[in-house]
């Protein structure tokens, strides 16, 4: 699907950055160090990085775009309730992406400040996954 979104010149569609998501979190279910339950990190990190794409277009190309907005927020809400369903400890870094994308949004940030910020959230879900699941 990347290739053919390539092909028309539309790298920057919602669902090309969906596609690309899933195979990369797909690895932690082979990574070596991988315990037997390592679906539940893999699905922890496709939890957060789908979320991150309509996040990034919120914040940058769709930064007008209520609809975009109110998805972004949406969706944290669900990926909140879906983490918790898998550890209980992961509500506290999916509250923290679904504050970010609730508050964030139209705040005129720099694309440098909004990779700096979604690295920063990044870390506390790391956090976990390492120390639960390392």
């Amino acid at each position: 699907m990347n290739v053919l979104h390539a092909r028309r010149n539309r790298e920057r569609a919602l669902a090309n950055g969906l596609v690309a998501v899933v195979p990369a979190r797909g690895m932690l279910l082979v990574a070596p160090r991988a315990p037997a339950g390592g679906l539940a990190p893999a699905l922890a990190c496709l939890l957060s990085s789908a979320g991150t794409v309509p996040y990034v277009k919120t914040m940058i190309r769709e930064r007008n775009s209520e609809a975009y907005r109110r998805g972004s927020v949406a969706y944290r809400a669900a990926a909140l309730a879906a983490a918790a369903l898998l550890d209980p400890w992961l509500a506290a870094p999916f509250a923290l992406r679904l504050a970010r994308a609730a508050v964030l949004p139209g705040r005129g940030l720099r694309v440098p400040v909004v990779g700096a910020v979604e690295v920063g959230c990044s870390l506390p879900l790391l956090g976990f996954l390492t120390g639960v699941y390392g």
